[in-house]
């Protein structure tokens, strides 16, 4: 599980545009008649209720497949790229006048809904290893506690960065423009906090080496390097 395109989701919008566009006029016809139809409650039904309805299941059905992903940064990602495809696949086909604008914008939500839960379940810890408490120069904080919190602090970053960025390569965005922009955001996120907290703390005369140690061991990754591998995330390949 990488969390791709489930098939679902192409044949569903497939089979929808197909049955709009090559069965338009047919369609229209049978659109006529259902118009002057009402249920026993007195609701009109047609065509375009019943794919609403098709889409609604549609959705029922990824959101329970999601579940089936222990990591929840991962389950994000499956429905982001479902979602999308779903919308880029009915927007600008004959699929819009049948499901309407609202229901694309409500759709296009959901793919922003899922990115902002997967940066958060993904990276957020990461992050965490970069604050900065503890680290700031004080009168009540002793210069060798704030070398031995700094130490702890990359160290621990540099192993959870390695454990999100392995994950993250082994994952799938199939679609060239959301994998570009899921790779910015998280660049976005991630590298200017890592480039600020070594600016701000880490310095080579910040840490004693006396113990043997390299500077190199402790800044695993500039941040130039860092930017780079975040543009390789996604690709559904090994990290």
């Amino acid at each position: 599980l990488n969390g791709g395109t489930d098939r679902l989701s192409s044949y569903v919008v497939s089979y929808l545009n197909c049955l709009v566009g090559e069965y338009s006029s047919s369609i229209k016809d049978v659109l006529q008649i259902e118009k002057s139809l009402k249920d026993s409650t007195g609701e009109e039904r047609g065509l375009s209720n019943t794919i609403i309805q098709i889409m609604q299941r549609l959705e029922t059905n990824l959101e329970d497949r999601a579940r089936q992903y222990n990591d929840h940064a991962l389950m994000h990602i499956f429905l982001m790229n479902n979602y999308w495809h779903i919308f880029c696949h009915s927007r600008d086909t004959d699929l819009t006048s049948y499901l309407g604008q609202d229901w694309l914008r409500d759709c296009k939500r959901k793919v922003y809904h899922n990115a902002l839960k997967y940066k958060r379940q993904g990276w957020e810890m990461v992050l965490g290893h970069l604050r900065k408490d503890g680290l700031q120069a004080s009168n009540r904080v002793k210069a060798s506690t704030r070398e031995i919190i700094l130490r702890q602090r990359l160290t621990a970053f540099n192993l959870a960065m390695e454990e999100a960025y392995n994950k993250s390569c082994r994952w799938s965005i199939p679609d060239a423009e959301l994998r570009s922009s899921t790779q910015i955001t998280v660049a976005q996120l991630v590298v200017p906090a890592y480039r600020s907290f070594l600016n701000n703390y880490y310095t080579t005369s910040a840490i004693n080496m006396n113990d043997g140690s390299t500077h190199s061991s402790l800044i695993k990754y500039s941040p130039d390097r860092l930017e780079s591998m975040l543009f390789n995330l996604f690709e559904g390949v090994g990290g």
